[in-house]
């Protein structure tokens, strides 16, 4: 933008420009206008460091943590008790039902003998802690004596404990350097120098594995499909699991370590197949001979030049640690380097939703209310009026009984196939959507107007839209995107593509003739289906009555170029498919390209042959890569996989760890 611009702009006013303009960069400028507006450097709190707490603590001062999920300091607790009283001297109560007696004699008994004491999970019982509160003021203590509470945030938490207690966040560390940082600090020279170096290699190993994992998590859904919880307590555990099992001088059990691993320590908490390749592809290339340089030359760890250190010197280890950049690079995740720009947006949205939920007036007076409607409302009745004005077909005003004449004018449902009835179905329930829509905006208009006054229902639906979010009416009868102008837009523009295709069903001969495109079979834009999914299970049961076939003895195959010439002609039911983006890379119909920081979050891919074929028949590529097809960007729904050729394990790997996956959708229907 021009200087002359900028200069008569606010803060705020730029901001706003930033969000309409580049809302990928939104969250950096989000974070500057904050450190601006309140004088500071950072918004980021000094790190801390738990080998200063003895010091900085007392007997009459708790020392409470507000811990966020997955984040658990009880594990450093144990080691700084273990260091400065002994691991007899520590106690700690895991807190819950029938709890709070035991607490409070473990309380007086570690007062009164000045030992330390950790009750965790005091969000859990938020009803006695101001019986704990008293407790504390009144009970004599030893010098010695030092208390310890963990909590997660909860609103009734009482406010004299928090007034009493010397208050700590504590969350995962950000950044793989200082997660490792975390790590060694626990990790003494002692613990490091009491085996043969080539434990303390793996040890080295297996932090970075661990921090790896864990700050991979800010890349959701890119990175992890969900937040897992991987904490201190799992590195722990494969640290004790490599102490016993290169005790002695024993070679490094390869086998073991990675099963353990995968299946009883990190991989315990994954839930779902594309995850759990992630992690798998990670141990491969972590806990290997060549990490390490047993027989082999050595190689560096993945995304960097860092090569694990041969020896067990703490020293050496920490010093390769302060090497490392404070900011992360994509690549030592093996992720695309447009993901920051993506991670951003994505954060910006939940930030700009929260400030939007939290702008939401809490008074209950109906006139005010209304008068708040009006002003954050009435974008959206313009919005809904233009969308109606510019497909005048689907007006649901001009048609009330269409749902009804349609269904009836087609010949009796019984004698039809899944595949028949599909485009009937389908224009069925976009019809419903499309009369919930309209009904629910339309008393909005008229109570806004002073027409009608207000019923339960429409109140509700309308705080909804007031908040920014889709009503959960709207979505019990059609899933969609969770913005209200983008869910009313993909419900119209998808109706008037089934309506379409609803007029060729009831002008074709056969049942199928809907779907011909002429010179190559079937085509079709999964797009314009409101439910892509049941759209392939009906080809695939059209395929196994085709083939005479049990539908579970068929597998779905997906190519492109002259392997799905041949497919074609060979006779199998296939079905062009377009309307497909790909995240992660791009895609030419021959091969999947890696992507620039600049490119943008989705890319189009070439016309996709879907292919029905018995499980018997050989893979069609020499070497694929499954990704994952979801019916939108949010990932809640996964269609199928498609197989992208790749030309060796390795490729294959790189592809999985970047995070591919594929989406339907058009350009301005992707959520």
């Amino acid at each position: 933008m021009p200087a002359h611009a900028v200069a008569r702009m606010s803060a705020l006013q730029q901001l706003a420009v930033i969000q309409a303009l580049r809302p990928d960069r939104l969250h950096n400028a989000m974070a500057l206008f904050v450190c601006g507006a309140l004088n500071v450097k950072s918004a980021s709190p000094s790190a801390f460091s738990f080998s200063t707490l003895t010091e900085d603590s007392s007997c009459d001062e708790p020392v409470l943590f507000i811990t966020s999920t997955s984040a658990d300091p009880s594990q450093e607790l144990r080691e700084l008790a273990r260091d400065h009283v002994g691991r007899d001297r520590y106690h700690e109560v895991a807190m819950g039902q029938g709890q709070a007696e035991s607490a409070m004699q473990l309380l007086r008994q570690c007062a009164d003998n000045g030992e330390w004491l950790c009750l965790k999970n005091l969000h859990l019982m938020v009803h006695w802690l101001p019986i704990l509160e008293k407790q504390i003021y009144e009970v004599e203590k030893s010098r010695d004596f030092r208390l310890f509470l963990t909590t997660e945030p909860h609103e009734k938490f009482p406010a004299g404990l928090l007034e009493c207690c010397r208050k700590i966040t504590f969350e995962a560390p950000p950044g793989v350097k200082q997660n490792l940082q975390r790590t060694y600090d626990a990790w003494g020279q002692d613990f490091l120098g009491s085996g043969p170096p080539v434990r303390a290699q793996l040890l080295f190993s297996l932090s970075w594995f661990h921090a790896i994992l864990q700050e991979r998590r800010n890349y959701i859904p890119q990175g992890w499909q969900k937040f897992y919880e991987f904490s201190f307590s799992d590195l722990r555990s494969g640290a004790d699991m490599i102490c016993l099992r290169t005790e002695g001088g024993k070679q490094a059990p390869w086998r073991y370590l990675r099963g353990l691993l995968e299946n009883a320590i990190y991989g315990g908490r994954i839930d779902n197949d594309i995850d759990m390749k992630v992690l798998t592809t990670y141990m491969e290339d972590t806990f290997a001979p060549e990490t390490i340089g047993m027989g082999c030359k050595q190689k560096p760890l993945m995304g960097t030049r860092v090569m694990v250190p041969s020896n067990a010197n703490r020293h050496t280890h920490v010093q390769l640690i302060q090497t490392l950049a404070d900011h992360d690079d994509p690549r030592m995740f093996g992720l695309p380097p447009n993901i920051e720009r993506c991670a951003q947006e994505a954060q910006s949205e939940r930030v700009v939703s929260l400030l939007r939920h939290l702008n939401v007036s809490k008074v209950c007076k109906s006139g005010t209310r209304l008068e708040e409607w009006t002003k954050s409302l009435s974008p959206l009745l313009r919005h809904w009026d233009g969308l109606l004005a510019a497909h005048p077909g689907i007006n649901p005003a001009r048609h009330p009984h269409r749902t009804l004449s349609r269904s009836a004018s087609w010949r009796s449902q019984a004698s039809k196939t899944v595949l028949e009835q599909f485009p009937t179905a389908e224009g069925d329930c976009g019809r419903r959507a499309l009369a919930r829509i309209s009904n629910t905006l339309g008393s909005i208009s008229k109570a806004l107007r002073g027409a009608e006054g207000l019923s339960a229902c429409v109140e509700r639906d309308g705080t909804s839209l007031h908040e920014g979010c889709v009503p959960a009416s709207w979505h019990k009868t059609l899933r969609g995107p969770s913005d209200p102008f983008k869910y009313c837009q993909v419900v119209v523009e998808r109706l008037e593509a089934v309506e379409r295709l609803e007029e060729r069903a009831r002008a074709s001969a056969s049942g199928e003739e809907w779907l011909e495109a002429g010179g190559g079979g079937w085509q079709v834009n999964l797009s314009h289906w409101f439910h892509p999914g049941t759209f392939l299970s009906a080809v695939r049961q059209h395929a196994a009555r085709r083939l005479s076939s049990a539908i579970n003895e068929l597998k779905m195959v997906t190519c492109w170029g002259d392997a799905a010439l041949r497919l074609q002609a060979s006779g199998c039911v296939c079905a062009r498919v377009e309307g497909l983006y790909v995240r992660g890379a791009c895609f030419d119909g021959v091969k999947l390209a890696h992507i620039s920081q600049d490119s943008p979050m989705l890319s189009r891919m070439p016309l996709t042959t879907f292919a029905w074929v018995p499980q018997r028949i050989p893979p069609l590529h020499h070497a694929f890569v499954p990704v994952p097809l979801y019916s939108t960007t949010d990932q809640d729904e996964i269609l199928t996989e498609l197989q992208f050729p790749v030309a060796d394990k390795d490729e294959r790997n790189g592809w999985i760890l970047a995070g591919v996956a594929a989406f339907v959708g058009s350009s301005s229907q992707i959520w």
